[in-house]
């Protein structure tokens, strides 16, 4: 084999290898990234609901106050009381 085809195929192999792992370490980042930004939003839906809870008038069905169910469509939230 030549020197020129070695050389070739040393940095063609160098290059495949660098851009594998440097695509890996994206993927790897940006899936964590996309579950810190899952629960962040659910902190922030849950901490809205909490704060606009009427805690007088608990009772089961309760809803929240107009205006507030455009932030919570698509979630599911079950408040329980823990001396239950």
């Amino acid at each position: 084999m030549k020197v020129r085809t070695k050389f070739t195929v040393w940095i063609s192999l160098t290059a495949l290898a660098t851009a594998a792992v440097f695509s890996l370490v994206v993927y790897l980042y940006l899936l964590q990234e996309s579950y810190k930004i899952v629960d962040r939003e659910l902190n922030t839906v849950a901490g809205t609901v909490f704060d606009h809870l009427d805690f007088a008038e608990i009772r089961e069905g309760t809803q929240l106050p107009d205006g507030y169910d455009s932030l919570i469509d698509g979630y599911w939230l079950k408040i329980v009381d823990k001396q239950d």
